[in-house]
């Protein structure tokens, strides 16, 4: 499922053929309101043919330092193996406030999307469709509660284990970044669980970077509650995929449902954790 903000806002393509940038095209003002952009469509006229390669990134201004970075490729600079591979192999940083972060964080600037594409031009014809593939250089989480308990309870926090990484590559299909850093992450969520609640509406949803592969033991998510008689809310509890797999990758939503049961306690045994496609 695609939410509010998780589309693109904001497209440039960067084409390079022959060791030469040709084009560099930022479309702006896309996908507002509540209805989320999937695709956008960026028309070159009259360009070479040749064998071309784009890259695609969307909502760089989410990412600090970015769009300066992509805006310095100027048409007819010279784009060599150095640059390529520099660009494919951009670093992107934790970025506060949004990255790790909420819903409410990406408002504004949305999530970094990006893809890499290689193409034949030589013997295009006037008209052609290039589709450029790419992906959200994120993974979602997205909590659902049931209330068992009997009582309506105040969430302040959901709180994830040591897996949250600080970095990750923008592009997809490259090697994992270096030095990557796994931090815990206590995210704030400010709501009231009320006594009904039946778990068919998400009471939180985040984004974190692709996680890597990791020991089992360092997935956990604990619940911090402000209301009295909840404090076993904080136990941590073990994320056991039901896949049987340690590692969270870019472009996957993680749904997990929890029961808050009668002893005002996360009930282990119905902790349910899906990965769908997002």
């Amino acid at each position: 499922r695609v939410d509010e903000n998780e589309g693109i806002k904001t497209m440039r393509v960067i084409l390079v053929q022959g060791g030469r940038v040709i084009e560099n095209y930022k479309a702006t003002g896309l996908g507002a309101g509540e209805n989320p952009l999937l695709s956008q469509t960026i028309t070159f006229w009259q360009i070479p043919k040749a064998q071309s390669t784009f890259y695609a990134i969307a909502n760089e201004e989410s990412i600090e330092g970015l769009e300066a970075y992509l805006s310095s490729f100027t048409p007819g600079d010279s784009f060599g193996t150095d640059e390529d591979s520099a660009m494919r192999t951009y670093v992107i940083e934790t970025q506060t406030g949004s990255i790790p972060g909420d819903a409410d964080g990406i408002t504004a600037e949305g999530l970094p999307i990006a893809g890499i594409h290689v193409a034949d031009l030589t013997t295009a014809t006037d008209g052609q469709v290039i589709t450029i593939p790419i992906t959200r250089a994120v993974a979602k989480f997205v909590l659902y509660i049931t209330n068992e308990s009997g009582q309506a309870f105040d969430l302040t926090n959901v709180n994830f284990g040591q897996f949250v990484a600080d970095r990750t590559r923008l592009f997809p299909d490259q090697s994992a970044a270096q030095d990557i850093i796994h931090n815990e992450w206590n995210a704030p969520c400010t709501m009231t669980v009320p006594a009904d609640a039946d778990g068919t509406e998400a009471v939180f949803t985040g984004y974190i970077y692709e996680t890597g592969t990791l020991e089992a033991e360092d997935f956990t998510l604990s619940l911090t509650s402000s209301t009295a008689g909840f404090e076993a809310l904080e136990t941590p509890m073990l994320i056991n995929f039901s896949q049987g797999r340690n590692y969270i990758n870019r472009n996957e939503q993680v749904e997990i449902h929890a029961t808050v049961n009668v002893n005002r306690e996360v009930e282990v045994d119905d902790l349910e954790i899906l990965v769908v496609p997002w």
